[in-house]
């Protein structure tokens, strides 16, 4: 009789587990672009092609919200591996996403199995806890709304990756999962290799998905709840050093902006006043399940498992079962919930199946094996309705796109609808809006493109003040999508307003882009004090701040400014002057900006459209150099990350050697 190792099982473990979830998405692996057209996958591909052709400069993002710093326009790692494989292999970025996608799902049960294992010592629970993973969606056991659009029988997992493009986020949550696994390895073994491994793993998830950061918090917690106080050292020294090793990526004012644009991503307003006292509350249902649990088993799989389930529990239940929210989009940690929960739930029968005589236990696995093969099956025929390919070249939104890219010569664009998120995949064509509206610097952005798309109480104006944000915010195009587009969807309440009002360029169906005329195509333009923008509008039909500045945009009494990008973070603005004019640049004001004027450093000033300005005071010839560098913020955030990877790489020298965080 052969007696396999028990690497050789474990490996046989992970690799049926992989090859399950392969069976479900194999499409994904070797399709560019599926029928999902309103997917966020778009904006995901975009970043992903910018990254692959600008890997050498990625400080500043000229095109979404008017520029924003380029760690503001997603955390980076997921789309900078796409960016890598689409290089590598010069494949299409569409391609090359979904490949990545694909992966981190099909890896995702294994790190789960993987977990369980060190967690319980168990090979054979920690595989079925695996598979539920795979082909279940716990989730829909516990919530109506849920059960009610998928079914039991139909993985959640896998409708968030590819209906709704959350690759970043079902790769976060893969990340997560090995996180805890190097925790758990860093706190029972206590070496500096494993701190520093599990550091990287936390910054690798958190470089991955925002919700998959907040998870790993949440799992942190738990983990240290379900051991001892040692674990707690462990994992607040490996967060620290986690943080210092990525702090270029995530400094602090990026996660003020994600505070600040998460509520309003949703009908999620007061979820921050309301936020205390539902901490309060998770807090103590926490501690008395940590009470609880501890005194009921010593088994860490189910403390953890159960500690986390209540911890995901939280935000999730509330929001679905009478909608109530404790965090911004709350319904999205469901992913996180059915972790904890395919964990929890294999271990907690645990007890009583050891209890069974092991030839019965052999059947039991052997029919819960055939019995998943029901949903297996179910879930591949799901997997092939959602991953039917798509002539691209074929859609409205590629059409747009590449329009946008020949004819308007790099000038910027308001794109709405899904629209808005393919622009980027195809081409370089800036936007007044963008794709990921949790990094928006500029807030009079958000209000100009409300505005624009609702025409909320501009009654008979709705047009005229519409183009006088568009001027106002640099755009000279607007692609609007009428009552018969096939955009995937569209959110332009009024798409009629411009018709007859303004010239209109291109037509495709029922999309039509629009110029908005103006006297200059340049992004800086000259205009005296008076004319600027100093007071911020109350809303989007509060327009009387803009109508001097716009007057002025056309004033053909005024000289034209030449501006041009030299890089992707600077760029050169040339005219001829008078003392009193003023420049006034159509980009999102940031400390990080700097201008030298005929080569005298001057200070670039804020306007109240969040723009920029400077008082050059020339009189004749006006050279003007612009270049962006994060300020002084990321001049300290570069010295933390080089001194933690100098530690790390410390740590990594003393090797194995054990010590003591606690003594």
């Amino acid at each position: 009789m052969v007696t396999r190792h028990p690497a050789t099982r474990t490996i046989s473990c992970a690799c049926g587990l992989f090859i399950i979830n392969f069976y479900v998405c194999r499409e994904m692996f070797w399709t560019a672009y599926i029928n999902q057209m309103g997917s966020i996958e778009a904006a995901f591909i975009g970043l992903a092609r910018y990254i692959a052709g600008n890997f050498r400069d990625l400080t500043w993002f000229p095109l979404w919200y008017g520029g924003i710093p380029f760690q503001n326009s997603y955390p980076p790692l997921f789309h900078s591996i796409v960016a890598l494989w689409t290089n590598l292999f010069h494949w299409q970025p569409a391609l090359a996403y979904h490949f990545v996608a694909a992966f981190f799902y099909c890896i995702g049960p294994v790190a789960l199995f993987l977990l369980c294992l060190s967690l319980s010592g168990s090979r054979a629970y920690s595989f079925f806890a695996g598979l539920m993973y795979s082909v279940l969606s716990p989730s829909a056991f516990v919530i109506p709304a849920i059960r009610r659009e998928i079914g039991l029988l139909r993985p959640r997992r896998f409708q968030a990756l590819a209906a709704w493009g959350e690759g970043p986020h079902v790769a976060g949550i893969a990340l997560l999962t090995l996180s805890v696994l190097c925790l758990h390895r860093a706190s029972t073994r206590r070496r500096p290799i494993d701190i520093v491994l599990c550091a990287v793993l936390f910054a690798a998830t958190v470089l991955t998905n925002w919700l998959a950061a907040v998870a790993l918090f949440a799992a942190g917690i738990a983990y240290i709840c379900s051991t001892n106080l040692r674990s707690g050292v462990v994992a607040l020294t490996a967060a620290l050093l986690a943080y210092g090793l990525v702090i270029p990526w995530i400094p602090p004012s990026t996660v003020q902006t994600i505070r600040i644009n998460a509520p309003h991503l949703g009908d999620y307003a007061g979820v921050y006043a309301n936020m205390p006292r539902s901490l309060a509350i998770v807090a103590i249902a926490a501690l008395v399940l940590v009470l609880a649990i501890r005194r009921l088993t010593p088994s860490l799989a189910i403390r953890f498992g159960a500690i986390f389930a209540l911890l995901m529990a939280a935000p999730v239940l509330p929001a679905y079962w009478w909608k109530i929210y404790i965090l911004p989009q709350p319904d999205r940690y469901q992913l996180e919930f059915e972790l904890a929960l395919s964990m929890l739930i294999v271990f907690a029968f645990k007890p009583v199946i050891d209890r069974v005589p092991r030839p019965a236990r052999i059947g039991l696995a052997a029919i819960a094996i055939l019995l998943a093969m029901i949903p297996a099956k179910s879930d591949r025929r799901f997997a092939r309705y959602l991953l039917s390919p798509v002539k691209i070249d074929q859609t409205i939104e590629y059409q747009t796109a590449v329009w946008c890219d020949r004819n308007l010569n790099g000038r910027r664009v308001f794109a709405s609808g899904s629209t808005q998120f393919w622009l980027n995949a195809f081409s370089d064509t800036q936007q007044v809006t963008g794709g990921f509206d949790n990094g928006v610097v500029n807030q009079v952005t958000r209000m100009a493109s409300y505005q624009i798309r609702s025409g909320d109480g501009a009654g008979n104006r709705d047009a005229e003040i519409s183009i006088l944000w568009l001027k106002a915010m640099g755009a000279h195009a607007i692609a609007v999508a009428g009552p018969d587009t096939t955009q995937a969807y569209r959110d332009d309440r009024n798409p009629g307003k411009f018709n007859g009002v303004l010239p209109a360029l291109w037509h495709q169906g029922g999309d039509t882009i629009f110029q908005v005329p103006q006297r200059s195509t340049s992004l800086a333009r000259i205009v005296t004090n008076p004319d600027l923008v100093l007071r911020t509008p109350a809303n989007g039909i509060d327009v009387g701040p803009l109508s001097a500045y716009v007057k002025a945009l056309d004033n053909p009494t005024l000289p034209e400014a030449d501006f041009r990008w030299t890089t992707d973070h600077s760029a050169s603005i040339h005219s001829i002057l008078s003392p009193d004019h003023v420049v006034s640049i159509q980009l999102t004001d940031h400390t990080g900006w700097h201008a030298r004027i005929n080569g005298a450093e001057k200070q670039v000033l804020p306007d109240g459209l969040g723009q920029m300005y400077v008082e050059p005071h020339c009189a004749g010839a006006c050279s003007i150099e612009l270049s962006y560098d994060g300020g002084a913020e990321m001049q300290i955030a570069r010295w933390i990350a080089a001194i933690s990877w100098a530690l790390a790489a410390a740590m990594l020298a003393l090797g194995s050697r054990s010590f003591s965080l606690t003594n």
